[in-house]
């Protein structure tokens, strides 16, 4: 009987690898884009993501194959209803799928504020908390953890209230900076270039998701 289930489990191991495909990473695009690199994906029929609720249950939604090789797909996705923290399934026509996560972030810059402190406006696409049962948060160093205060409707937008007393308690020029977008954390340096005076910049940004993806912005 055991060497039996022994057989049967790496049976399905076999096919599943023979009929299955295997996605390796995910780049966000902008309007609503999205490659997805990987192996096998030619045979790869229908394209979809879960977004789990709080209270139970799950939502799917379909995305449009643009276009198609066996090791990337280029999906479309809605850029409100399906940015959310879930998964992608990418399925062949016999309901073989494979899943990764899906959680798609794009920031492109974000603002520079005086010494005293004032609203810092992080720019990008699909910013919005969306499911999310935490709000967005950025934080300088460990010491000082903001909020986000407001957003617009189509996620291009988040922004946070930097006070006075949370300005007067960064020590240096330049500081370690990191964005939490629906759970996913983003890590940039952060230069003030006159500490006495309001031309503080962010002078360059590195963005990197914890599933194996990584943008760089200047």
């Amino acid at each position: 009987m055991i060497s039996s289930f022994i057989y049967i489990l790496l049976l399905g191991l076999s096919l599943n690898f023979i009929n299955g495909q295997e996605i390796s990473s995910i780049y966000y695009l902008p309007n609503g884009r999205a490659s997805v690199n990987g192996t096998g994906l030619s045979s790869v029929s229908n394209v979809f993501v879960r977004q789990h609720l709080n209270g139970g249950g799950e939502i799917l939604r379909n995305l449009t194959i643009m276009n198609k090789t066996d090791v990337n797909i280029l999906v479309g996705f809605n850029q409100t209803i399906s940015v959310f923290n879930g998964e992608i399934d990418l399925c062949d026509a016999s309901n073989n799928c494979t899943t990764y996560q899906w959680n798609p972030v794009i920031i492109t810059s974000v603002n520079s504020i005086p010494t005293e402190g004032g609203v810092i406006s992080v720019s990008g696409e699909y910013l919005l908390q969306s499911n999310y049962s935490t709000p967005n948060t950025l934080e300088f160093g460990s010491f000082i953890i903001l909020n986000e205060t407001r957003s617009n409707n189509n996620g291009t937008i988040s922004m946070y209230n930097m006070t006075t007393s949370n300005a007067e308690m960064i020590p240096t020029r330049s500081t370690n900076i990191l964005i939490t977008i629906r759970g996913t954390q983003y890590q940039q340096l952060m230069n003030f270039k006159d500490w006495t005076g309001s031309n503080n910049n962010l002078s360059s940004m590195e963005v990197v998701l914890d599933q194996r993806r990584m943008i760089s912005v200047s």
